[in-house]
Parts: C-alpha cells; structure tokens; sequence
C-alpha cells in the first residue's frame, strides 16, 4: 500500500498555488504601474483624446460651428470674441463628431475667436470680413 497525497488533494493545492501567486502579481503589477506613473490621471487620459473646433465662421450672419472633434463628449463651453466672454446658449454636452451653430451679433472687420470646454479648447482663430 502506497502512502500519499491523493490526486483530488493535489489538484486542489496546485489550484490553490496558482490563484494565490496570480492574486499576488496583480497587486504587485497595480502597485508598480501607479508608481511608473504617479501623474497619469483619468482626466488626463481624456485631455488627450478631446478635441473642440469652430467652423464656418461667419461674420455677416452672425454663426459659428461649434465641433466636437475628438473621442470624449465635452461640456461646460464659452466662446471668446476678441477677449470678451459671448453670452449665449451653449449645449449642455457634445458628443464625438456632434456640432452645434451658435449665434452671436453680426461683425465687421477683423475678429479673434476662442472657444473653450472642460477639456478641450481651440486655436485663437483670426477672422477677418
């Protein structure tokens, strides 16, 4: 007669092994990777991704395209003429690839533009009538 560890007790230490060193590589990998980079945050990632445009802009009408040109919907917008805050309605969000018109006062002459969101602002856009 032989003595030993049986088959189903073996099997179930090797389990047992396997899970706790998988368990223990994850925590050890989590805690590395934050050390590796401690200022790579959520908003950052989506900083990267976002992206907000102004389009035909028309001077005579009055109206702009507002665009969402990246991969994260955008909220909380203003829209800048030649420094001065534009008062109007802005959409409450833009999804990716959504635009918008906004309308303003009809302009003469030469006009700087910047629109901003949480995460993503244009190019001071020149424009000129």
């Amino acid at each position: 007669m032989q003595k030993g560890v049986s088959q189903i007790i073996l099997a179930l230490l090797l389990l047992l092994i396997s899970t706790s060193l998988v368990i223990a590589l994850y925590l050890f990998s989590t805690g590395t990777i934050v050390e590796l980079f401690p200022n790579q945050t959520q908003e950052q990632f989506q900083r990267s991704r976002a992206c907000l445009s102004l389009e035909e802009i028309n001077l005579t009408l009055g109206e702009m395209e507002m665009k969402n040109c990246g991969k994260v919907p955008l909220r909380n917008f203003l829209v800048f003429i030649d420094g001065s805050n534009l008062s109007t309605t802005y959409p409450e969000k833009l999804e990716p690839t959504e635009s918008t018109t906004i309308g303003f006062s009809p302009l003469f002459g030469e006009h700087n533009f910047l629109a901003i969101s949480d995460l993503a602002e244009t190019a001071l856009i020149k424009v000129v009538e």
